[in-house]
Parts: structure tokens; C-alpha cells; sequence
């Protein structure tokens, strides 16, 4: 389905500053966007399933050795005396804890860059780029539910590497004649590659999403691209996209796929003058060339949101900008394994406040709703562009319900101009260049909050980044938005620090915010921190550390950079809608990016999970005694008091009380972090019937404790096989004989006289 809009950039008048303008109704009773916008179906490929013992296989390379230099104390400086050159210029955020203390922040030991983290009911996932570790709120590896080892590095070609989807997404190339084999396919091993890999936590339906756009073949390869130029045009842009069955990341995802630039490949046509752009395929929002980049997710009551840049590559390697492109699902459908198709909407580009005239492109991020304080009905945009202090905000809505197309509207709030003098080599006002950074909008109780990177223009030194922070009621249709500098330097951010950069934050059920980032100076090494921000405070509290930095970065980046990182993560915790983590990279002791994740507000709790059971013996028979072992750990960030272990057999994959009790042994107080292996006592009752069983145990614990998952108190033996045989009871007879031995001589003759 597509419904093509005119265009009516024409008839755009001077917009006063926050003036919200409505779609306009074309005869067809189709809506229009300004300025010449278009949307149209989007097909979602799949479901294709990755169940939990695909999600293990075999362990990855090791890419991620810890670090030789472990934690720095709190409040330590780490200096470099001289300081390398570029370490002024290294900035990038990092992670948790504020002033009423809450957890240390872990290193997660992951190396590379773009910091990602989605915070789940007790789970977390923590993602770089091409790679997710599953971490429990402890920060240790969570155990696999099929043998309770620590859960593998999962990359983004294990998660993603579904035979069927791959060889769907190849189908759908449709590549230039000259590139149509399989070194430019998907599946092409050599050449792979999976890039912005992005996670979120959906408390609305309590799942996560992971999202990566794949590019096919050696169309990044910069020497395929030296050797032909042409290759640029064979580039394909496919997003493929995670949601988890449960809560619960370690019992498998449903995948699915779909274009990330309009119409993705609808032509293949290679022009003949490779310096001009080339012109749209038929009836088609896509030309040869176009490339989608740095995808943006969100969430909202009714729809899962992805945003991205599309931008026109050609053949003498300059990119072009294009325009921002959304693709919207059905995040209820895909959550429960069905591809139900949904909307794409392209050619996105606004008209900036005071410039009638001037069209933009950029970036277009969703905003992250929350479940507690959500804005209903409707989803919202940023629209951010990366040349100026332009920000427009779109009102997404679906009036006639998902199966027609959307209503779109959007404001232009006018960021006002923040000037600030500091210590050289910068001064002068701040504006936003190429180097801004905007991620991790959210909305909570009537307001969307942003925090954002901006920069100096070079003068000679370089870029000095800083961070600023924007708040907003978008049903407030007019004034002028003046963003809170969070530094550097100022009350907030104190000397040396010189750049702060990649923030990411998020705001809790109360409106306390955390905004994390990377800082840098002359006389130290990009480390991480974040400023916690009350609800009832006028300003934000004093900038964290929360990892300092360990030596010079030595990562070659990409061109002109010295960074692998542009990102940071930020997640509000779905258990008490108080606590908030953060993930962000540092310079490690090795020279490369590396990750830190940590809390901050909040309360700590446990979680006590059955990590495994296993008996002496698996054939037993009726009336029986064996000894059985149990792994228990708690997962949480809190210590858990002492409690009791339950073993039951049961006919069916669900443990529960009604089952057959069969042993119980005392569990002591586990800290947090702190796994055992207990021995419980087994008796298989006498008037067991001879089957196949499961074995599993249930853990209660001492008095009235909160955990963040009472769920995973029970064994999971979802899809796994009985594990033990009952046999008929052998020792009935001798048993009843003995009973017989300790009667009296009268009844013993009495019984025989019988």
C-alpha cells in the first residue's frame, strides 16, 4: 500500500517558534505531510525463531580479555604526565551511581565501542557494537537455564544468523546486474556485517528489542569500493530486529526483518553519469545509492518505532543527506510472533523556526515512552539535524486505528543560543556541528527530556564537546527553549574536564534524571560520569565519576577519528521505576574503548535463581534414597537472607507445590553475586508410578523480601526432556517384612494363622 503526498513546500509560511502544523486532508481523505513528505506500507518479514539452546552454541572468540587494570578507587585522578596528544580529544560517556550511594558501577569487560543497555525485570543486556552480554543486576554474567554456565557472548551474526532470514533478505536484493553473486549477499562470511547495533527494554509488553541494520556483501569494504566504484550502488539497507519471547532474554527471540530506506533496492540501475544523483526508480521513493545509518529505536503504548538517516552515496564517495525515514510496527503483534505489516514514513525533513525557506533533513529519533507516566495514544520524534540549533518534534497517532495510515504533526521549539567562556583553548558560544550527538529521548508525565552533545567549531584546537540538556512539555504549543549547560567546566562539571560528549539519559517515575557521558581533559584519559538530577532540585547535583580512564586511546577509529564510540546507553529499571543504568565506555588499560555499566537512585534488591539440578543417579526406583545438588545465585544487586530449597518431580516441564515432594535442605544468606551448590537429601515416595520425570527445585526465602523476579525462584524446564526414570519400588517387600519383625509374637501368629 502507498499513498503518494504532494508536496506543498510552496505554500509554507513563516512558522511562529512552536507552532504545531497539522497534516493537511488531500481530496482522497489521505493525509499529507509537510513538506512533501509520503508514507507507505511496511512489509515485516518473519517470524523466524531463535530458541534458547541456539541462543548458546558455541562459545565466541574471545575479542573482550579483561582489563590488566581493574577498578579505580572512587575519587582517584588519573593523570598522564605528558599527556598524548589526542587525549583531550578522546571524549565518550560511561556509568552509575549518585549521591544517596547506590551499586559501583562494573566493568563489563566488553571492548569497542557504541555503549548500549537495556534494563529488564531482572535482567540486563549490555551491548557493543556487534556484540550482547546478558548480565544479571549484580554485574556477573547471567547463568544459562540449560546447564547454568555463564550465558556466551552473543554477536549480532549468532542472534540474526537465521538461515531462512538470511537467504529471504537475499531475494529481496535486487542488485545491479555486474554485482549479483554472492560476494554481495548477506550471508557472505567474508564480508558480514552487521553495524549500530541497539537494544531496549519495553516495559509495556516487558520485553526486549534488538535491532541492527545488516549490510550486504562488500559494499562497505573499502577496497571493493577502490577497485569499482560502482559497488556503492549495490549497498542495501535491511534493519533486523529481536523481540524476546519473555522477559526473560535467555528463553529466545522472535525475529523479523524489513527495508530501512523507502522501497530499498526497487531499482538496480547503475547511471551513466556517476556525478550527478541519480534519479528515483518509478513510482518509488528510492535511487541507486541511498544507504540508511545510525538507527534510533522507541517505544510506545501500541508501537515499536525505529528512526533512522538515509543518506545518497555516490560514486565519487560523497554522501549526500536525504531525508529521515521511520519505520513504525505493531509491537504488540511482533511480540507475540506475528509479522503483521506496518507503516514507513519518508522524505521527513522540516521547516526550522524563523527559516520558511529552509528545509532540513537529520536524524529522526523515537522518544522512549514508559509504561508509568506514558503519553497515551501517540508516539513522538525528534527530528534533529547536525548543522545547527534546529529541533523539531513530531506527534505521531493513529486516530483511525494501526490499519490506516498515521496522522503526523510537529512543532518547532527555537533552542535559544547558549553562550560561556572557560579555560582556554575554548570560549565563545556553543553551537551544534556534525560532531552532535542526540540519544535516548524519553518521555515521562507530560514532558520529553533530550540530552545532547555540542561543539565549538574547530578553531585550531579541535572540537571541544560539551553537553547540554533540554526539557519540554509538547503540548505547549509556543516559547523559546533554553537548554541547562551541564558542562564542562561549570558548577556541574569541574576543571580539568575540558569535553564531555555521547550522553545518554533517562528519567525515573519521580521525574529524577541521570545523564551520563564521557569526559576528557589535557591532563587526564576519557573516562565516564554522569550528574544526577532531582525532580525537586533547581539544578542538577555535581558530575559523578563513575570510571576513570586508564591510558591513551590507540584505536585507529574510522577517518578522522580517534573514536570507535558514538553512543551512550541509559535505562530506567521497570522494577521500582526509580533506578536508572547507564552504559558507557572509557579509555582501558590496553589502549582500546572498553564499557562500564552501573545504577543509579534506587534501592537494592536480590534475585535468587535455580541456576541447575542434578541427581547422583537417573534411574531410581520407587521408595529409593539418593542425594540431589543445587545451584542457586543471586543475581541481584542486594543480599538475600536465608531461605529453603524444595526439590519436587513432576510429569510435566512446570514445577509447582502440587507436584511430588522428594527432599528439602536450609539455604544460607547469599550476598549479592554469591552462588552455591547444595546438597538436598532425595527420598522418591513409594507410591510413585513407574514414569519419566522432571526434576526441579523451588527456593523461599526468609520473610518478606522483594526480589526483582520471583518467576525464576521455580527450575525452567521449558523445551528440555524428562530428566530422571522412575522404576517400580524393588525394596516394598523387605520393607513391609522388617515392619512386620517389630510386632509382637501374638499378632505375628495371629497374621500367620491367616
Amino acid at each position: 500500500m502507498r499513498i503518494r503526498l504532494d508536496a506543498r513546500i510552496a505554500g509554507i509560511v513563516a512558522l511562529a517558534i512552536g507552532v504545531i502544523v497539522p497534516a493537511t486532508p488531500l481530496a482522497d481523505g489521505s493525509a499529507s505531510f509537510p513538506p512533501g513528505w509520503a508514507v507507505g506500507g511496511l512489509v515485516v518479514h518473519g517470524p523466524y525463531e531463535l530458541t534458547t539452546d541456539e541462543l548458546l552454541g558455541a562459545p565466541f572468540p574471545s575479542l573482550d580479555a579483561p582489563d590488566e587494570i581493574t577498578a579505580v578507587a572512587a575519587n582517584t585522578t588519573v593523570s598522564c604526565a605528558p599527556c598524548p596528544a589526542q587525549a583531550s580529544k578522546t571524549s565518550i560517556g560511561v556509568t552509575p551511581a549518585p549521591p544517596p550511594p547506590t551499586d559501583q558501577p562494573f566493568l563489563t569487560g566488553l571492548q569497542g565501542g557504541d555503549p548500549m543497555i537495556a534494563a529488564g525485570k531482572a535482567a540486563l543486556l549490555v551491548a557493543r557494537r556487534g556484540t550482547i552480554a546478558f548480565y544479571g543486576k549484580d554485574g556477573n554474567a547471567l547463568p544459562s537455564i540449560v546447564d547454568g554456565l555463564p550465558m556466551p557472548l552473543l554477536s549480532s551474526g549468532k542472534l540474526f544468523g537465521h538461515p531462512q532470514l538470511q537467504a529471504d533478505i537475499n531475494a529481496s536484493l535486487n542488485l545491479p546486474a555486474k554485482f549479483n553473486n554472492r560476494a554481495f549477499y548477506v550471508d557472505n562470511a567474508s564480508y558480514q556485517e552487521y553495524i549500530d547495533l541497539r537494544v531496549l527494554y519495553d516495559d509495556y509488553r516487558n520485553r526486549f528489542w534488538i535491532a541492527s541494520e545488516i549490510v550486504n556483501g562488500k559494499t562497505r569494504d573499502q577496497a571493493s569500493r577502490i577497485a569499482d566504484p560502482d559497488v556503492r550502488y549495490a549497498r542495501r539497507s535491511k534493519m533486523v530486529v529481536g523481540v524476546s519471547k519473555t522477559s526473560d532474554p535467555r528463553k529466545g527471540f522472535w525475529l523479523y526483518w524489513w527495508n530501512n530506506t523507502a522501497d530499498d533496492g526497487a531499482c538496480a540501475d547503475i547511471p551513466a553519469d556517476r556525478t550527478v544523483a541519480p534519479p528515483l526508480c518509478a513510482n518509488s521513493g528510492y535511487r541507486p545509492g541511498d544507504a540508511a545509518d545510525y538507527p534510533h529505536l522507541g517505544v510506545s503504548r501500541h508501537q515499536f518505532v525505529e528512526g533512522t538517516h538515509v543518506a545518497t552515496n555516490f560514486a565519487s564517495g560523497t554522501w549526500h543527506s536525504t531525508y529521515g525515514l521511520v519505520n513504525v510496527v505493531d509491537a504488540d503483534a511482533l511480540a507475540s510472533g506475528h509479522a503483521n505489516p506496518g507503516w514507513f514514513l519518508y522524505n521527513l525533513m522540516f521547516v526550522p523556526a524563523n527559516q520558511a525557506d529552509y528545509i532540513k533533513a537529520g536524524d529522526v529519533t523515537p522518544v522512549v515512552g514508559h509504561k508509568d507516566g506514558d503519553p497515551g495514544d501517540v508516539a513522538y520524534l525528534v527530528h534533529f539535524t547536525n548543522t545547527t540549533s534546529d529541533l523539531a518534534l513530531w506527534t505521531l497517532s493513529f486516530p483511525g486505528g494501526f490499519g490506516s495510515p498515521p496522522n503526523l504533526t510537529y512543532q518547532t521549539p527555537a533552542i535559544a543560543p547558549w553562550a560561556w567562556s572557560r579555560n582556554a583553548p575554548q570560549s565563545g558560544a556553543l553551537d551544534i556541528t556534525e560532531y552532535s550527538v542526540l540519544y535516548n529521548p524519553a518521555y515521562r508525565n507530560g514532558s520529553v527530556y533530550l540530552a545532547f552533545g555540542v561543539c565549538e567549531p574547530p578553531d585550531g584546537n579541535g572540537c571541544k564537546n560539551a553537553v547540554r540538556f533540554l526539557q519540554f512539555n509538547p503540548t505547549a504549543n509556543s516559547g523559546t527553549y533554553t537548554t541547562i549547560p551541564i558542562g564542562p567546566p561549570n558548577q556541574f562539571v569541574a576543571a580539568p574536564v575540558l569535553d564531555a560528549g555521547f550522553p545518554a539519559l533517562d528519567v525515573n517515575a519521580a521525574g529524577d534524571l541521570a545523564i551520563g557521558f564521557v569526559t576528557s581533559s589535557p591532563s587526564t584519559f576519557a573516562g565516564a560520569g554522569y550528574v544526577p538530577w532531582y525532580h525537586n532540585e533547581f539544578l542538577p547535583r555535581a558530575h559523578v565519576k563513575l570510571q576513570h580512564g586508564l591510558a591513551s586511546i590507540t584505536d585507529p577509529g574510522e577517518a578522522g577519528l580517534t573514536s570507535k564510540v558514538d553512543t551512550g546507553g541509559a535505562s530506567a529499571d521497570p522494577f521500582d521505576n526509580e533506578s536508572i543504568w547507564l552504559a558507557h565506555a572509557y579509555a582501558g588499560g590496553d589502549g582500546s574503548w572498553r564499557i562500564v555499566a552501573g545504577k543509579v537512585f534506587g534501592k537494592k534488591f536480590p534475585n535468587v535463581i535455580i541456576s541447575g539440578a542434578a541427581l547422583a543417579a537417573y534411574t531410581l526406583s520407587a521408595g529409593s534414597s539418593t542425594k540431589a545438588t543445587v545451584a542457586v545465585a543471586n543475581t541481584g544487586d542486594g543480599d538475600a537472607p536465608a531461605g529453603r530449597v524444595t526439590l519436587f518431580l513432576s510429569r510435566d516441564a512446570t514445577i509447582g507445590r502440587d507436584d511430588t515432594l522428594i527432599g528439602t535442605v536450609d539455604l544460607p544468606a547469599l550476598t549479592s553475586g554469591r552462588s552455591v551448590a547444595i546438597d538436598v537429601p532425595v527420598t522418591i515416595p513409594t507410591d510413585t508410578a513407574p514414569a519419566a520425570y522432571y526434576i526441579g527445585a523451588i527456593v523461599d526465602l526468609a520473610g518478606d523480601v522483594p526480589e526483582y523476579d520471583m518467576t525464576d525462584n521455580v527450575t525452567d524446564l521449558e523445551g528440555r526432556a524428562p530428566q530422571v526414570t522412575i522404576t517400580e519400588c524393588r525394596d516394598c517387600v523387605p520393607r513391609h517384612a522388617a515392619a512386620l519383625e517389630r510386632l509382637d509374637m501374638r499378632t505375628l501368629i495371629r497374621t500367620r494363622a491367616h
